[in-house]
């Protein structure tokens, strides 16, 4: 579904699978989504979970552009520093 565009859908079934077992990538990807959504808050919810995780490549974080819509923001450069 987060393939196709569809990010809300895939909210309910991605909050199903993490239930049964968390790992970072999954993470990682809804919080693109949700900064392509224009969902701040959310997606930085979603990418520090991805970085607890195990999730710690800066570089895939620098170079997603799916994240641009996050860089200008404060809690960015928090991020970063957790990488």
């Amino acid at each position: 579904l987060l393939d196709m565009g569809r990010f809300e859908i895939s909210d309910d079934y991605f909050e199903k699978a993490m239930t049964l077992h968390a790992s970072p990538a999954p993470y990682f990807n809804r919080g693109c989504a949700y900064a392509k959504l224009g969902q701040k808050d959310k997606a930085f919810l979603a990418l520090n979970k991805a970085v607890e995780l195990g999730m710690g490549v800066r570089k895939e974080y620098e170079a997603n552009p799916d994240l641009a819509s996050l860089r200008n923001d404060a809690r960015w450069k928090m991020l970063m520093e957790r990488l």
